[in-house]
């Protein structure tokens, strides 16, 4: 179970790195202005419809959290699993349980 995917990044975040992408294309320096022919959403479409494929960050974050709930789901005896169950018994269904403010994301 990967570390990176355990966690909701704050939307800033998500944008920020949004960004330090989109400097990377656009950009030829640091310090240089970019006129961008093709809007960043664009690019991110998928191959087939004429962009790059790229993902943003929040898109990906969010399959990661999927991914780790789906595992959480299907996977119980699972080392990274069966960790978050201890920390976080369930009494109630998985959908229908009430987090606190400083619980997981998962």
């Amino acid at each position: 179970m990967s570390h990176n995917a355990i966690f909701k990044l704050p939307e800033s975040m998500s944008t920020d790195l949004d960004k330090i992408n989109q400097d990377f294309f656009w950009k030829k320096s640091n310090t240089e202005k970019c006129l961008t022919m093709v809007s960043w959403d664009k690019v991110c479409h998928l191959k087939r419809m004429g962009g790059l494929g790229l993902l943003e960050t929040k898109v990906v974050n969010k399959a990661f959290l999927c991914k780790l709930s789906w595992r959480y789901l299907t996977e119980p005896n699972n080392f990274g699993v069966k960790n978050i169950r201890a920390k976080y018994p369930l009494t109630l269904n998985f959908f229908t349980s009430i987090y606190k403010c400083n619980d997981s994301w998962l």
